[in-house]
């Protein structure tokens, strides 16, 4: 195993960071990237989201799933490797609806418009991400995630940042097609 299965909270983010600084096309190589499932799902879980760090953490989590899923969902990849990534979906789509739905962390009396900032970030990549699985996976696969997927898009089609309201408008689209 690459790395152990980290318990404590704070040490998913320890992970996570190296994630991002070692390149993730690296570990793809080595086809070493399911190893890291755990802690990215401690990441996207984690309630912290109040740093610059914190939301950096939970962009790397998200990038590690969108290459696993999109890695596995493609037609030369094992059947293995597709049904343990569909077996992540259950706990990976909760987790990123939950970042949806959030509100942007609490400022203090001046706003740090880099927090701000990557917590758009965030949405949007959530929102990208929500996208590719309806592109990549067969609606039966889905299917079950209709009910809790479609109301947290709605809520963001209403969204003050225009950027955010536009891969919205998109994700939803892909949603009521599949």
């Amino acid at each position: 195993m690459l790395f152990p299965v980290v318990q404590k909270e704070g040490n998913h983010q320890l992970m996570m960071q190296l994630c991002g600084i070692v390149t993730l096309q690296m570990l793809e190589t080595q086809n070493r990237l399911q190893e890291l499932i755990p802690i990215a799902q401690q990441a996207l879980a984690s309630e912290q989201d109040t740093s610059f760090t914190d939301l950096e953490v939970k962009l790397t989590a998200l990038a590690l799933f969108r290459k696993i899923f999109i890695q596995a969902a493609a037609s030369d990849a094992a059947m293995e490797q597709k049904a343990i990534a569909l077996g992540y979906l259950r706990t990976f789509i909760p987790s990123i609806l939950k970042q949806m739905g959030r509100e942007p962390p609490a400022q203090q009396v001046k706003p740090d418009h880099n927090i701000i900032q990557l917590d758009i970030k965030l949405k949007v990549e959530s929102l990208y991400t929500l996208t590719l699985l309806c592109e990549k996976y067969p609606s039966a696969e889905l299917h079950k995630y209709d009910r809790k997927v479609r109301p947290v898009l709605t809520q963001l089609l209403d969204h003050k940042k225009r950027v955010v309201r536009k891969f919205t408008r998109t994700c939803l689209n892909d949603w009521h097609m599949k």
